[in-house]
């Protein structure tokens, strides 16, 4: 008797969840320039708002090369 293992045989794959995912990454895409320079703006008032309440803050990394939510 042949065993059939269904977590590899791809009758049995979840294709309407390989789908959706296909279709959040699209979405996600096409919104992301978007969010990362909203997040940007967050982040760079943040930043204002304590450098302004404590003195001497320093903060860590390369202020212009530095990722969105960092």
């Amino acid at each position: 008797m042949v065993e059939i293992n269904r977590d590899s045989d791809p009758v049995h794959s979840n294709v309407p969840g390989i789908a959706g995912l296909g279709e959040a990454c699209k979405l996600r895409q096409l919104e992301m320039e978007t969010d990362e320079n909203a997040i940007a703006i967050l982040r760079n008032h943040l930043q204002h708002l304590l450098q302004a309440a404590i003195p001497n803050l320093l903060v860590n990394g390369n202020l212009n090369k530095r990722l969105s939510g960092n």
